[in-house]
């Protein structure tokens, strides 16, 4: 927004920080624009980290260009553009148009030491402490992004040949349609939908199978947690 353009303007002639980090694409375009209005000279980078092209396929021509074009404008302004993934740059350097010496690979560094010893924790439900049917996960926002309405249909022709449980950790709007939505299926027995979980790692670490069904992703950080585990 126009006022969080002169707020930062108004910082960086007050600061004169060597560097800004930017990061996703709304904050790039405003870090832009305000270092042109304060007229400083830092060093702009800016972070992205999720696949825009796909994020925007279902919008229509003028949804797509109305984003394209602004990034087409101003980015050959940043100093270096930072993607999580090589199909973030690449995608990054068709949208915006940029060389290739223009946009670098910087991967989120997600597998952290205590991550074992966090995985080490008992869950705290009992279809992953006691013998059952094999566990199924999920994790992340309830949001459309994460599509899990096709998990829940790929779950349910599972579930129709052989005992399974799903878990999907993670918060969200769309909690209330997964419920009807394995209540129509005939699998709400066999769902259970924890919210968020300040240790996702213990979850992981006792699933049979982790599950990432996301329509688009950057670089989906829980995919590498759940692999480094050894699920």
């Amino acid at each position: 927004s126009q006022m969080a353009v002169l707020a930062l303007a108004r910082y960086l002639r007050r600061e004169r920080p060597v560097a800004l980090l930017a990061a996703k694409d709304r904050a790039i375009r405003t870090a832009i624009v305000a270092r042109g209005l304060a007229r400083v000279p830092v060093h702009l980078a800016g972070r992205l980290g999720t696949n825009l092209s796909a994020a925007l396929a279902g919008r229509g021509r003028l949804g797509r260009w109305l984003r394209y074009a602004p990034m087409r404008a101003l980015y050959h302004r940043v100093d270096r553009v930072v993607a999580v993934s090589e199909g973030v740059a690449e995608d990054t350097r068709r949208i915006a148009g940029l060389a290739p010496g223009r946009v670098c690979v910087v991967r989120n560094p997600v597998v952290s030491p205590d991550l074992a010893e966090q995985a080490r924790a008992e869950p705290d439900h009992p279809w992953l402490r006691e013998p059952g049917p094999p566990v199924i996960l999920g994790a992340g926002r309830l949001t459309r992004q994460k599509d899990f309405p096709t998990l829940l249909r790929a779950f349910a022709r599972l579930r129709a040949g052989r005992p399974a449980r799903l878990v999907i950790l993670g918060d969200g709007g769309q909690r209330g349609a997964l419920e009807a939505q394995a209540a129509e299926l005939g699998v709400a027995d066999d769902l259970a939908l924890p919210g968020h979980v300040a240790n996702p790692y213990a979850w992981m670490a006792r699933a049979s199978l982790f599950v990432l069904s996301s329509a688009w992703e950057g670089s989906p950080n829980v995919l590498t947690e759940a692999v480094a585990l050894g699920t």
